[in-house]
């Protein structure tokens, strides 16, 4: 699976706000996931998580908010671990959509270009996966020296965070503060409706329940 890898050493070099808002991002395109296969007892701290992750990338947010957060997603994780093994289990997609919110907070709190490219890495694995179910799972044979080929999903979704890097991203924060939450909320939303009907028809096919929290 070819990854966005030139596009996350950037990230070596963004300031702060600007890997919380990527992470943001991310945990935004990725939501319909969580909303369509998490358990209800995690929808409403999957919200606020990402409520706070935007405005954790904008400088206004309560840290003490943040770092209750954190511990109330750490309980819940530790609760729900045993059912986290299986990476083709609805658990499994279920928790890493709730982590992509988390993350967020994760990386406010500690900043780490390393932590904010596993939320680009995470979606890029969820969709590489619905890529392949979504094509009826054929392997397909890579000669040597060939590259690796990217679905239709993982690609959109590697273009969708070289578009948000290229707008609010510049290694200064000045693009984030010139940019409001809601616009780069909304700068996500066309590819988040698109993962999310796709995530609907891998659910259906694998016979997962669907919960639209």
């Amino acid at each position: 699976m070819a990854r966005n890898s030139e596009l996350y050493r950037t990230l070596q070099t963004a300031a702060h706000p600007e890997l919380v808002a990527f992470c943001a991002a991310c945990a935004e395109r990725g939501s319909g996931i969580h909303k369509l296969l998490g358990a209800s007892e995690g929808a409403a701290l999957f919200e606020e998580a990402l409520s706070l992750g935007w405005d954790a990338a904008h400088g206004a947010v309560d840290d003490e908010a943040v770092i209750g957060l954190l511990e109330e997603a750490e309980d819940l994780l530790a609760q729900n671990s045993d059912e986290e093994d299986d990476t083709e289990s609805q658990e499994f997609h279920a928790t890493q959509s709730l982590l992509l919110a988390v993350n967020t907070l994760s990386v406010y709190a500690n900043p780490s270009p390393g932590r904010a490219e596993m939320s680009g890495q995470t979606m890029e694995t969820f969709l590489a996966g619905f890529d392949f179910k979504l094509g009826g799972e054929r392997a397909v044979i890579i000669r040597a020296g060939e590259p690796s080929p990217v679905g239709n999903l993982q690609r959109l979704e590697q273009e969708a965070q070289t578009r948000f890097l290229a707008s609010y991203v510049n290694g200064t924060g000045d693009l984030l503060r010139n940019a409001t939450i809601e616009e780069m909320r909304d700068s996500c939303l066309d590819v988040r409706e698109r993962i999310t009907h796709a995530a609907k028809e891998v659910a259906e096919l694998r016979g997962w329940e669907i919960r639209s929290n």
